[in-house]
C-alpha cells in the first residue's frame, strides 16, 4: 500500500512538471502608464493574449507611456518591471505622432524574422489603429499577428514529452512489477565446514617506473564578449517602430 502511495505521488510530480511544457499560461498583459485604456478595454486586451498565447512558450506586453518624444524604451520596461524569459513588447508612445515600437527578448528574436516584423507593424489593423487613436483595437491587432509570426520551439516540446512519458511508463512498469514480484532466498550453503582455505603471503616488488613526457604547443588568444543591460536574456532588443 505504501509503495503504491509512492509510485502515484512520483506520477502527479511528473505529470505536474509537464503541464509548463505543453502550455504557458500568459499573466499580466497591459501596462497602461500613459492611461488610455478603460477598464473594460485592458480586460479585453488581456483575454486576447490568454487566447492568443496559451500554448506559445513566449508572453507578450502591451505598454504605453505618455512622453513628448519616444524616450521610454522596451529595456525600460523590462529592468522596471523585472521581466524575465521570451518576450515581445509593444511600447505604444501617446503623443502627437503616436509612435510605437516592437522589441524582443530571450529566443524570440530568432523566431520573428525581420520581414514579420515589418509586416506586423505595417499592418492596417496595427498601424492605422494605433496612428487614429484606437489603442485597443492596434492591441489587439499586434497580439493577433504575433502570435501567428511566433514559431515555437516544438522540438524541445516534442523532446519533453517523450523524455516525461518514458519515465511515467518506466515509473508505472517498476511499481506493477514491484507488487507482483516474491522476494527468493536461496539455502546457505556452509562453506567452512566442507571447504578448506590456505591464504598464502605474497610480495609486490616494484622494479622502475618509466614516463613520457610530450609538450603540446598551445596559442594564446583573447575572444571579445558584447555587453547589455540587464534582464530579458539573449536575443534583446528593438526591431522596428512606427
Amino acid at each position: 500500500m505504501k509503495k503504491n502511495l509512492v509510485c502515484l505521488t512520483v506520477l502527479i510530480i511528473i505529470f505536474t512538471l509537464y503541464a509548463p511544457v505543453s502550455a504557458k499560461g500568459q499573466d499580466r498583459v497591459v501596462y497602461d502608464r500613459a492611461s488610455v485604456f478603460t477598464a473594460q478595454e485592458v480586460s479585453e486586451i488581456e483575454n486576447a493574449a490568454k487566447e492568443a498565447f496559451a500554448k506559445l512558450d513566449t508572453k507578450v506586453y502591451i505598454v504605453t507611456d505618455d512622453s513628448r518624444y519616444v524616450s521610454y524604451y522596451g529595456e525600460d520596461f523590462i529592468d522596471e518591471y523585472n521581466i524575465t524569459g521570451n518576450a515581445i513588447v509593444l511600447v505604444i508612445t501617446d503623443n502627437a505622432n503616436r509612435n510605437y515600437d516592437l522589441y524582443t527578448y530571450g529566443k524570440c528574436a530568432g523566431r520573428i524574422s525581420d520581414n514579420e516584423v515589418d509586416s506586423i507593424l505595417d499592418d492596417s489593423s496595427v498601424y492605422n489603429e494605433i496612428k487614429a487613436g484606437r489603442y485597443k483595437n492596434g492591441a489587439i491587432g499586434f497580439i493577433t499577428l504575433s502570435a501567428e509570426a511566433y514559431r515555437p520551439n516544438y522540438g524541445a516540446i516534442a523532446l519533453w514529452s517523450v523524455l516525461l512519458g518514458l519515465a511515467a511508463a518506466g515509473i508505472t512498469a517498476w511499481c506493477v512489477v514491484s507488487s507482483y514480484k516474491k522476494k527468493l532466498r536461496s539455502e546457505v550453503y556452509p562453506l567452512s565446514h566442507y571447504a578448506k582455505m590456505d591464504l598464502i603471503l605474497k610480495n609486490d616488488r616494484l622494479i622502475g617506473t618509466f614516463v613520457t613526457k610530450r609538450r603540446i604547443q598551445t596559442s594564446s588568444g583573447h575572444g571579445g564578449r558584447s555587453r547589455g543591460r540587464s534582464g530579458g536574456g539573449g536575443g534583446r532588443g528593438h526591431r522596428g517602430g512606427r
